[in-house]
């Protein structure tokens, strides 16, 4: 059993359609889900900070981390402090210019990109970067930087890197 963490956008919170759509996946394969919740800070640095801080706590070697927007940025620098099973992105507010700026050197078995051709926030072309250093799998969807018009496709690919990581086990 893997534990899934999950980071919420900026603006966002851990009930948010995408968190609690993908938990309840996470769960019906037997994981177990941490939603922390980051909205007492907007500082992505802040947030990065107590993401590292849960995942010292944990000290498992089976985490998979999901990341939307804000929460795509800091799990990505998490991922190249933690070895994970899984990284999981959504539209990452990756190579931002005013986010502090990190080599994504990712150490984590399986990485999976999406990411809305109609983001006006994050534009897609940090995700197409982002899949190409390392040929990671990136999806583009016909949506914007919420992805909610894209909720069971979104379900479908997370299904997907779920069941490979139970492969490799």
């Amino acid at each position: 059993m893997s534990t899934v963490v999950f980071a919420h956008g900026k603006l966002s919170t851990p009930k948010s359609g995408k968190v609690k759509h993908l938990a309840s996946i996470a769960r019906d394969y037997g994981h177990r889900v941490l939603v922390p919740d980051y909205s007492a800070t907007l500082d992505p640095e802040e947030r990065l900070q107590m993401l590292c801080e849960l995942l010292e706590k944990e000290q498992t070697d089976d985490l998979i981390l999901v990341g939307s927007s804000m929460g795509g940025f800091i799990s990505t620098v998490a991922a190249t402090r933690f070895n994970v099973s899984g990284l999981f992105l959504m539209a990452p507010a990756l190579y931002r210019p005013h986010y502090p700026q990190y080599d994504y050197d990712v150490l984590a078995d399986s990485v999976t990109v999406i990411h809305g051709w109609l983001d006006d926030v994050v534009p897609p072309d940090a995700s197409i970067k982002f899949a190409s250093t390392g040929n990671y799998p990136l999806h583009m969807l016909v949506d914007g930087h919420s992805l909610g018009e894209s909720l069971g496709v979104i379900g479908g690919y997370f299904r997907l890197m779920l069941k490979e990581l139970g492969k490799k086990k």
